[in-house]
């Protein structure tokens, strides 16, 4: 069984052009922003009523009802993945790090569309 296969050609411009246009895709899809709602999330919380400790792995949105600092901070100790969606958070945390990740937890932070968030 023989089999053939036309080669076709492409012109270095028409490379190029098909080069710009998926980067200009990945760029508008990595710059989508973070949106999610509530049935998305394994909880919500409100950092400016309290300490947060996350013990289970998991998806997270902490926002601040009130919208001034707080000396409450966020503490990580599940074993799984948590993932942590700031909306709008201001944590000025003295006497510990804004978000304290114990025992080499695995955390990723994502930071909410239109939202000013402050860590000191």
């Amino acid at each position: 069984m023989n089999m053939h296969f036309k080669r076709t050609q492409i012109t270095r411009s028409r490379l190029i052009g098909l080069l710009v246009i998926l980067g200009v895709a990945v760029l508008y899809l990595t710059a989508q922003p973070a949106s999610l709602h509530a049935a998305d999330y394994d909880g919500e919380f409100d950092i400016s009523q309290n300490v947060l400790d996350i013990g289970v792995g998991g998806t997270y949105r902490v926002y601040d009802s009130v919208g001034t600092p707080t000396g409450n901070h966020i503490t990580v100790t599940a074993s799984d993945p948590v993932i942590l969606y700031l909306d709008g958070v201001r944590i000025t945390s003295p006497d510990a790090p804004p978000i304290d990740l114990n025992n080499g937890a695995d955390v990723t932070i994502i930071l909410m569309n239109d939202a000013m968030n402050t860590l000191t």
